[in-house]
Formats: C-alpha cells, structure tokens, sequence
C-alpha cells in the first residue's frame, strides 16, 4: 500500500498557523490608530474607508482579538498592546528596505520644485543631508512662483513639488503635510518692537512693509490680511524673498521686512541680526503658512524620486508649539 505523500514543511506550518499578518494591516491598524477617524486614516494612507475596515476586520480575525471599541470609538487593551508591536514591525521593514536602497547607493535623479524663499529657507538645507546621506541621488532644483508649481506637476516636468494651501491643487499627484512657516519681522531697533511678544496690524499702521514681489506665498498671505483688516495708512515697498533681504531692508530703514521662519528643519539656523536691527514674530493674521509635499502619482515608490520624498519626510521635524 503506498503511503500518502508527506506535504511540503513550510505550507504544512503555514497551514497550520492560519492566515498571516500583513504588513498592510498594520499600517491601516496603526495609521487608524494614530489619526482616529477612517477619513483622516483614508487621507493618510490612500485607501477607501473599506479598504481600511476589511485589514481592520482581518486582523482581528487572524489575532482572535478585538482591536477596537467601536461604542466608545478607541483602541481596546489588546489594541493597545498591538500598537508598539506595530510600530516596531512596520519600521523594521522601512529599514529595511531603505538598507536595500543603499546598496543600490541611491543613483538617479529626481526634480523638485517650490517658490524661492522655500527653496533657499528649508529645501537647500535639508537637501544637504540627504545628499550626504545618499550621495549618488541627483536632485534638480526648479524655483517657481507659487502659482506655478502645480502646472508644472500637471506636465510632469517635476516629480515633487512643495505647495502652500493657498495654491491650485490638480489631479494625478498625492500629498502629505510637509513644512509650517512662521512669518517673521525684521524692523528697526528705533520702532521698539521689543516690548511687544507679536507685531500685528495695529502696531504696524503707519509704517512700510517690506514684502517680497507677487506670487509668492507669503505675499499672498499679505495680501489676504491687508485686504480683510484694511489697516489704512500701511505702505508697501517690494524686495526680493528670503530672511537676508528683511533684514538689509530693515538695516537700511526702509520698514518692517517679511521673512519665513522654517523652524522644524534643522540646519535651517539663521544668523544674528545686524546691529540696529530686531527681529519679531508677526501677528496671527499671518499665518502659519502650511506647506504640502506633493507627488505625482506615477512616481515608482523605490526610484529616485521616492526615495527623496521618504527622505525629506523624516528628516523634517514637528515644530515646537508656541
């Protein structure tokens, strides 16, 4: 009589222990978890709302547990005794796969687009310890009003593109919160900015503002609160974007100059002001300008352009609150 045929090891164990967990489960559990709504996980990830629930409900199933409580809309104890685990799995694979991408040693070439007080107070540093990280990944810097930027995503002549919500949107790309600006003031030590915590419209009626020209998004921002308060007997003078040009502005005596803040990134450490010079942060009706990391779709995950998009996400900082 001939004996049954043995079956192979590893499908027998499979089998045995039933359906696996998946690295895609994880991450709806662990993003649900995080941003407590299905709508703000769907928007995270780029999943449907069913999506979401099927990993959910195959999760449970393959952990005989439940992970939430639906009634009162938060994780249960075996959730959260899943959340670490989940963390640790899922970065554990991004290293990695990011490991893999080493020995690839990053080569390629990705563009990148943004306005240029972006590009010079955040992108540039940033870039910098990418490029030390990743030596082989050439990026092409692209500066562009920032009404320009989501056309230029639009003709797929850049990969990525840093957009503020004042911005157009358009179809095909993906995005994920990026960068939060402070709008800042460089005024003249003779204005006694220092005794004020802000500068906001009241204690600049009368004087010049010195903003950068249109099309930028600071100008815009400018622009919005001007309109809305109507100050009166506020002046305009136009320079060049970027913290250096408010400060030659305010050294010179020419007014109040607008400049953006980019605290959460690391290397971006201003100098001292000049002598004569005080630096303030603006009222609340300038801001904070938010910023976008926006990505064409069709961008492979693991080409160059993907690899600068996970790179520039982890090495951004949350910013501190006050």
């Amino acid at each position: 009589m001939k004996r049954a045929a043995r079956p192979d090891g590893d499908a027998a164990r499979q089998k045995s222990r039933g359906p696996a967990v998946t690295l895609a489960q994880l991450a709806s559990f662990l993003t649900l978890a995080r941003h407590g709504k299905q709508a703000a996980a769907e928007a995270a990830l780029g999943k449907s709302q069913s999506q979401i629930s099927r990993d959910l409900a195959a999760l449970e199933r393959t952990l005989s547990v439940r992970l939430l409580d639906r009634r009162e809309r938060r994780l249960s104890a075996a959730g959260r005794r899943l959340l670490d685990y989940a963390v640790g799995v899922l970065r554990g694979w991004e290293a990695l796969r990011e490991g893999a991408t080493d020995d690839a040693g990053g080569v390629g070439q990705a563009v990148l687009a943004a306005e240029p007080e972006v590009l010079s107070g955040a992108l540039v540093p940033l870039l910098g310890a990418v490029r030390r990280k990743y030596p082989g990944l050439q990026v092409r810097l692209l500066a562009r009003p920032a009404g320009a930027l989501a056309g230029l995503l639009a003709a797929g002549e850049t990969d990525l593109a840093v957009l503020s919500r004042m911005s157009a949107g358009t179809s095909g790309v993906s995005t994920r919160p990026f960068l939060s600006a402070k709008a800042m003031l460089a005024v003249p030590s003779e204005w006694g900015a220092s005794r004020r915590a802000r500068l906001g419209l009241a204690a600049l009626r009368g004087r010049t503002l010195v903003v950068p020209e249109p099309g930028s998004s600071l100008r815009a921002v400018v622009d919005a609160a001007l309109a809305e308060a109507k100050p009166g007997r506020v002046a305009i003078s136009e320079v060049g974007p970027g913290r250096e040009a408010a400060l030659a502005a305010a050294a010179a005596g020419l007014g109040a100059g607008f400049f953006l803040d980019f605290r959460m990134v690391p290397e971006a450490v201003g100098e001292p002001e000049p002598a004569g010079v005080e630096i303030r942060p603006a009222g609340p009706e300038f801001g904070p300008i938010e910023y976008s990391l926006a990505i064409r779709k069709s961008i492979e995950a693991n080409g160059p352009a993907g690899l600068l998009v996970r790179e520039l996400l982890r090495t951004v900082r949350k910013p501190s609150s006050g």
